[in-house]
């Protein structure tokens, strides 16, 4: 226990140390459940439950099971955000779909509204590989001007663990491609992203996840790298940590999973705001 804790917090302080100040960049939750958001986003390579759908489809087929999450964003006076998803896993255990809904809104003078429902599957494909794609159908909406468009998108990815050992457990690898088809809404086009993580527990109870997303820098987003960790803190308890390079976010969260209905918060530590945001997990 103490050897989890040593090592989980070391890994905390270090994306801590790495932040020199906090910017005033833009931190659009509500695509990513509180687990997610608490490891920094840090998540292609882990995607095991049902908020997989939102980061890497392929992480599904590592579900396990049957569950879902549920999100939302809290004391903001600037968006409202949420999204909530389900998984379920064939009875073999070597496939899994999902189903996940997702929407943000502004508050400023000109609101506007996106919301998107996504319908998610992972399949295990060998003993350490697991393929998966998401269809996403969108909808943007600019209230002031009363325009109103929608569209489709295309998400694929895949997850494999290597035959390289850190502590007790292989090196797991993602590579998750969003927006393949790169559909145009409301007269701008979704840009096609690549995101490739690797994620690994060094010792019992510590989970430490790496992305890069945007590796290829396609025009439409900055590249950034995000740091992760979760540590099993007490039974049933974990506490997370996460580094976001574009604007040096930090982020926190915890959760606690009493039998099989849990609770998720996530903090983002921004200059404009605080970004919060509250769920709830369960499992079957």
């Amino acid at each position: 226990m103490r050897s989890r804790l040593t090592v989980g917090f070391a890994t905390m302080a270090l994306a801590v140390v790495l932040v020199t100040g906090v910017a005033g960049a833009q931190l659009l939750v509500g695509y990513e459940s509180a687990r997610q958001l608490g490891m920094g986003r840090a998540y292609v390579a882990v995607s095991d439950d049902a908020g997989g759908v939102f980061s890497n489809p392929a992480g599904l087929a590592s579900a396990g099971g049957a569950g879902g999450v549920a999100m939302g964003q809290v004391n903001s006076e600037a968006q409202r955000s949420g999204n909530a998803a389900y998984v379920a896993a064939s009875a073999d255990g070597m496939a899994a779909s999902a189903l996940g809904y997702r929407f943000i809104e502004t508050k400023d003078a000109a609101p506007f509204e996106t919301e998107g429902a996504t319908y998610g599957f992972g399949q295990m494909v060998s003993t350490d590989t697991a393929l998966g794609a998401a269809l996403n159908w969108w909808k943007a909406n600019e209230k002031s001007l009363a325009l109103e468009d929608t569209g489709w998108s295309v998400d694929v990815g895949v997850l494999a663990g290597l035959p390289v050992m850190i502590g007790a457990d292989r090196l797991r690898v993602g590579l998750v491609v969003n927006s393949v088809n790169q559909p145009t809404i409301m007269g701008r086009e979704l840009q096609r992203t690549a995101t490739v993580g690797v994620a690994a527990r060094p010792v019992k109870g510590v989970l430490v996840a790496a992305d890069v997303f945007n590796v290829f820098d396609n025009p439409g987003a900055s590249r950034e790298v995000r740091l992760g960790a979760e540590v099993e803190v007490a039974p049933r308890m974990a506490a997370r940590v996460g580094y976001i390079t574009e604007g040096e976010i930090v982020t926190f969260g915890f959760s606690y999973m009493a039998s099989k209905f849990g609770v998720d918060y996530a903090l983002a530590n921004l200059e404009a705001e605080d970004v919060n945001l509250l769920g709830v997990r369960f499992a079957f």
